[in-house]
């Protein structure tokens, strides 16, 4: 039997941001396989080249991958984490997102999302440094939703598993 791992990725441009995600997932899931896009164009090429149990989005995100040349015209702008959105739903993908971000109108980014990106918007929920609620609830929907979806798929693999074997021998 395969042992299965959690594959998580956080699109997210901010270091400070992307660390406390990064220790706020690793309190649920120790073993958890964790990569990161920092810009629009990065996180859309991870997206499409791997398979990911769960995605924790930023909304301002760069377009290109920070570089030297290229710190002063690449600025952050609200509609990165849109941009990704968008193009997980034209190609199909339903892997679970989680939307955080700094935003003061965060009732009014939920709304909006979850009027369009219905089918794998898990939640939207607010980063502050200061505060443990966002934490919580990512805990929170690790526990639920998260695990339920990561139980039926490990559950799928193992029984395709002995007909791989099967066609190996």
């Amino acid at each position: 039997m395969k042992h299965h791992r959690l594959r998580i990725l956080i699109i997210e441009d901010q270091d400070h941001k992307a660390d406390a995600i990064h220790c706020t997932i690793l309190k649920v899931a120790p073993d958890v396989i964790m990569d990161r896009g920092r810009s629009v164009r990065c996180g859309l090429k991870l997206v499409a080249d791997k398979e990911f149990d769960l995605i924790l989005l930023d909304m301002g995100l760069p377009t290109w991958p920070p570089s030297a040349d290229s710190q002063r015209f690449n600025m952050p702008h609200p509609m990165g984490g849109r941009e990704i959105l968008y193009h997980m739903q034209e190609d199909k993908c339903t892997t679970p997102v989680i939307v955080i971000s700094a935003t003061e109108a965060i009732d009014d980014l939920k709304k909006e999302l979850e009027g369009i990106y219905t089918d794998y918007l898990l939640d939207v929920l607010q980063y502050a440094s200061y505060t443990d609620a966002w934490r919580n609830r990512i805990h929170e929907l690790m526990r639920t939703k998260l695990t339920c979806n990561w139980e039926k798929k490990k559950q799928t693999e193992d029984e395709e598993e002995p007909s791989l074997q099967a066609e190996q021998e």
